[in-house]
């Protein structure tokens, strides 16, 4: 059921704006009330949304009020927001502040510690394919430009993620949910040599392009 629908789950409240600056044309608070709606089309996101401090709800706050890109729901393609937010969240989920090589540079509250090396990978195996081959790039994850451009993402012409590609890079904790059903066309998942925790999603069965699938 919708947010706030009988018998469906109570709207998750906006955290507290730092800036009352508008974005996008709009206030803080409406500008992430519409970014919530479109997250919460993914009922595993939706639950997510509901745990204080859990990945999802940190990457929500992130992407409403300290994402550089400050993408406009009513302007940007659900699918954008979505794909956005699932990397955000994997990024927290898995102790992103300190993964070994380009974690976020950020310094605010809720941000990163002091941000760690950022250089780009040796990825030979990327380097055949030119889809993939933008995963080695040295951006640090969390940065206002675009998530194809993160370091350990690679996208294809039309901006989709259809790689996420972090060997050995320090991650520890589980996948989200919502990061399958966010990156459709996925094809390669590379988290392996890492601290990878809980099983794997029922809703990989459902990356009908997925063709490398390294835990």
């Amino acid at each position: 059921p919708p947010w706030g629908a009988r018998g469906g789950p109570e709207r998750p409240r906006p955290p507290a704006a730092p800036s009352a600056d508008a974005v996008c044309g709009t206030t803080a608070e409406d500008r992430s009330a519409s970014l919530l709606e479109v997250l919460g089309e993914d009922p595993s996101v939706r639950a997510g949304l509901l745990a204080p401090d859990g990945p999802d709800r940190r990457a929500w706050t992130w992407l409403a009020y300290r994402d550089g890109a400050a993408l406009c729901p009513g302007d940007e393609a659900g699918w954008r927001v979505r794909q956005r937010h699932a990397l955000a969240s994997l990024y927290y989920s898995t102790g992103g502040d300190g993964w070994a090589n380009c974690p976020s540079g950020e310094s605010g509250p809720g941000g990163g510690r002091a941000a760690g090396p950022c250089h780009p990978a040796s990825r030979s195996g990327l380097v055949l394919d030119p889809d993939l081959a933008g995963a080695a790039s040295p951006v640090r994850f969390l940065g206002g430009s675009d998530e194809c451009d993160w370091f350990g993402v690679a996208c294809d012409g039309g901006g989709r993620v259809v790689g996420v590609v972090l060997p050995s890079n320090g991650l520890r904790g589980p996948i989200p949910g919502g990061l399958y059903g966010a990156v459709p066309g996925l094809r390669v998942l590379d988290l392996s040599m890492n601290g990878i925790a809980g099983g794997l999603s029922t809703e990989v069965g459902g990356l009908a392009a997925l063709e490398v699938l390294k835990l």
